[in-house]
């Protein structure tokens, strides 16, 4: 602890230097005009109830407000000799232009009297250059899910991957950049989310799945960028108790268990001194157990904020996160030894000061000092030395089906932290122009251990200690919004160097050498174009640079190659890089729907895969004396497809979302280890395994108020009522075909079947007294109950059936084959 002590008093003391961080410009802008003439008010006052912030308009009636950070805002107008105007419902997206014009009346009698105004969130956003899902925190508590990740999974071109991981537009699950109030959480070697992050301390939740602008960088898939909340000048709470009943769940199909998952949830938020500090506190703990036979997943999540106004224009934000995680995944051959399976656990730590400055009334500075520490564990709770040297089978009439004595031959433990400084610059000369200019760095300090095949004499160990690689960018960027179009463009320079040695020829030690740093330019241009009063042509082109996983840099660093298959790391593997091209156009059909079509293709070059090095192939003109590989940059794909989606807001309580995704991914190799061991290198292109064809999304929200629904004897059932549902489904994933006499088969020339699941949530609200509310909810997932498949034997291409060799049927059958049934929760929510 006392290393953080001093982290944050240097951040502090970096702070007063000037360094900043990431500018997430979130605007509010417009004219300000008189009603009856149209003429612009010179020096009207526009003001943020909520911020405290404000402006006043131009000698061309025009306001723009800085840096005002999504959620939803109250404002409010005024003008001598004018009615005051109170603007309610303001929605502010990140990254977006939220446009309120005004035209103000007259007030002949001076009586101060406010005119009240009740926003509406346009359908449509013209400075949208590219494709840009978003959803609120308030969104979310409709919808049935559990957590972020779900929330991630509901959006057009994504294809859950597993636990936090995704696959967008026909990317490798490990090119989606995962940030939490504009600071990346990924964890450096494996790629992955490295954190969780509970549903109510979510503001806003955004993913970025097509070209995305110049701010954003070390990612070629997608962005999901979640906003954190704030506290206010108001006392706001929160308590939850979700929870499923094991006898409602009960199966009938006695092949899957009982599902069962528990969420507790706390927040708290308000002034500590009004109009200048405020605070804000999360927490929740989860507890969850599966359909299979065994298996769990619980874990805390613990947020804590203060923000500070110390006067007009300045903000600070304080802000620590904390999240732990246990979990076990179901392995069949250990169905009944299942302490003898790994556990896993999963430990993160963001600690996070962020400073907003406005410099002049059009000019503001942003900065963020972050630090990020996390710590994953995968094994048995015993020394390595410990670990069983064989195995037994309970049944050794069939071949390899379930153990009655063994331990996995894996072990990893990674601890990793990354220090994150980064400065934004933003100036708006007008309203014309947006200008953003930045410069971001990250120091990591690694270490990594992973022992493979512990059981041979020779196991291949990775011993990782204190390596501190370092990553950097500069950015600039210039939105220019006029009436017939908006264009956004940038540049991006990013290099990394990896300082470390390594050996050019893995088998000889006098080659080794210095690792050299990579760098890459990357232009990013999107242009929005209105072709009509009620539609939008848009088209964007960027390249995007993503530096290698650590993993595969740092692969076997002690180079052994006594073992059977060597594999080693390579610290001058160059970046991966992708150009993508968007084109879209939006169309809004009436006031209460709209259509956006977008196309799409990405060419992606230099993915890591893997080399095979065969016994006496020259080396540095040398013949190697042993067979090996070697992680390069060496596969390429290609993804193309289309997305339809519509935006229908059928009445003023139900609201229609959907989305179909039609996409194409191909390429050379599907992952960085498809060609390890012994696969030569190929040209030939195949559909890659996480390609799926078709992908619909629908999700429909119906919001009762008060005075809504039915009456029956002066009572309205489904007052202050909430019911959402949600509709998937996809085409399966693609595999080869297998068996006796089969011949010779395309890659991936089958399908996995179609899925598809029906979710619900239902809630309904009571009023206690004043803003006190008790809501009473239940949220059923797989409502129908169907048996999607999960995993197929590729022989008969069926999850349930095998025929290759005699097994048994309870081997055959593994439950893990399918995804989990129905299961129901009920829960009770406290607001005040």
């Amino acid at each position: 602890m006392g290393k953080l002590r001093s982290f944050f008093v240097l951040a502090l003391l970096v702070f007063g230097q000037g360094i900043t961080e990431t500018a997430l410009a979130d605007i509010i802008a417009g004219r300000i005009t008189d009603a009856r003439t149209g003429e612009e008010l010179i020096g009207a006052n526009v003001f943020i109830l909520e911020t405290g912030q404000g402006a006043s308009t131009n000698l061309d009636g025009e306001y723009i407000i800085l840096n005002v950070g999504p959620g939803t805002y109250t404002l409010r107008i005024t003008y001598v000799g004018y009615q005051t105007q109170r603007i309610e419902n303001v929605v502010v997206r990140t990254d977006l232009t939220t446009r309120i014009d005004v035209a103000m009346q007259t007030d002949p009698a001076l009586s101060g009297d406010e005119v009240v105004v009740i926003a509406e969130q346009p359908l449509i956003r013209k400075d949208e250059t590219a494709t840009r899902q978003t959803i609120s925190g308030d969104q979310i508590k409709s919808l049935p899910v559990q957590n972020f990740a779900d929330v991630v999974s509901l959006q057009s071109g994504v294809v859950s991957a597993g636990r936090r991981s995704f696959n967008v537009r026909g990317g490798r699950s490990n090119e989606v950049a995962f940030m939490v109030d504009g600071i990346m959480v990924r964890d450096p070697v494996s790629g992955t989310a490295a954190t969780n992050i509970g549903n109510d301390m979510i503001e806003e939740l955004t993913l970025l799945s097509g070209t995305f602008n110049a701010e954003y960088g070390n990612a070629m898939s997608g962005v999901v960028n979640i906003t954190t909340r704030e506290g206010g000048n108001t006392y706001r709470g929160l308590a939850e108790v979700n929870q499923s009943f094991g006898f409602i769940n009960e199966q009938s199909d006695t092949l899957f268990g009982r599902p069962a998952s528990n969420l507790y949830a706390f927040r708290l938020d308000g002034p500590i001194i009004r109009d200048r500090l405020s605070f804000l506190i999360s927490a929740e703990h989860y507890d969850e157990n599966p359909f299979t036979p065994f298996g769990y997943d619980n874990g805390y999540n613990a947020f804590a904020k203060f923000t500070l106004r110390p006067r007009p224009g300045t903000k600070l934000n304080f802000s620590g996160r904390y999240s732990q995680e246990n979990y076990q995944t179901y392995n069949h051959s250990y169905k009944y030894i299942p302490d003898s399976w790994n556990f896993q656990e999963a430990e993160s730590f963001q600690g996070m000061i962020q400073l907003t400055q406005s410099l002049t009334s059009r000019m503001a500075l942003n900065a963020t000092v972050s630090y990020f520490w996390q710590d994953y564990f995968r094994g048995l709770d015993k020394p390595v030395e410990d670990y069983l040297q064989s195995v037994t089978f309970r049944n050794p009439e069939f071949v390899g089906e379930f153990y009655a004595s063994a331990n996995p031959t894996s072990r990893e433990e990674t601890t990793t932290s990354t220090i994150n400084a980064r400065a934004d610059l933003i100036w708006a000369p007008n309203n014309t122009h947006e200008i953003k200019a930045g410069v971001q760095f990250q120091q990591f300090n690694i270490d990594w251990f992973e022992i493979i095949n512990i059981q041979a004499v020779q196991p291949y160990i990775t011993d990782v200690r204190g390596q501190r690689p370092y990553e950097g960018a500069i950015y600039v960027q210039d939105k220019i919004e006029q009436d017939n179009f908006v264009l956004n463009i940038g540049l991006r320079f990013d290099f990394a160097n990896q300082r470390s040695n390594f050996r050019a020829d893995p088998l000889r030690e006098e080659t080794e050498v210095s690792s050299e740093p990579i760098y890459q330019f990357s232009p990013r241009i999107g242009i929005s174009h209105p072709i009509s009063a009620n539609s939008i042509l848009r088209f964007s082109y960027g390249r995007f640079f993503q530096n290698p996983d650590f993993r595969y840099i740092y692969e076997n660093n002690f180079y052994e190659f006594g073992t059977r298959e060597p594999l080693f790391g390579s610290p001058d593997l160059d970046a991966q890089r992708t150009t993508a091209y968007e084109f879209g156009l939006i169309h809004q059909f009436s006031e209460r729907a709209a259509v956006t079509l977008s196309a799409y293709y990405k060419d992606i070059r230099g993915l890591i895969g893997t080399e095979y090095i065969p016994q006496g192939a020259l080396v540095n003109d040398r013949p190697a004396f042993t067979s090996y590989s070697v992680f390069v940059n060496e596969a390429y794909a290609n993804v193309r497809g289309f997305e339809l989606s519509t935006d229908l807001r059928l009445t003023r309580n139900l609201d229609v979302i959907g989305s179909y995704t039609y996409s194409i991914a191909k390429g050379s190799a599907s992952s960085e280890l498809e060609g390890f061991p012994r696969r030569l290198p190929s040209s030939r292109l195949y559909f890659l395994d996480f390609d799926k064809r078709h992908l619909l999304n629908i999700r429909a929200t119906l919001n009762m108020g008060e005075s809504d629904g039915p009456q029956f004897f002066n009572i309205r059932p489904f007052a202050n009522s909430i019911m959402g549902i949600v509709i998937s489904g996809s085409s399966g994933y693609p595999y080869t075909p297998t068996g006796r006499d089969i011949g010779f088969v395309d890659r991936n020339s089958e399908r996995y079947p179609i899925t598809y699941t029906v979710d619900v949530f239902a809630s309904r609200s009571f009023t206690i007294s004043g803003r006190q509310q008790m809501s009473i909810f239940t949220n059923i997932t797989n409502l129908t109950n169907r048996r999607n498949v999960r995993n197929i034997y590729t022989d008969t291409g069926r999850p349930d059936e095998f025929t290759l060799r005699p097994q048994s049927e309870e081997w055959i059958l593994n439950p893990s084959n399918w995804f989990p049934p129905r299961t129901v929760n009920f829960g009770i929510r406290y607001t005040f």
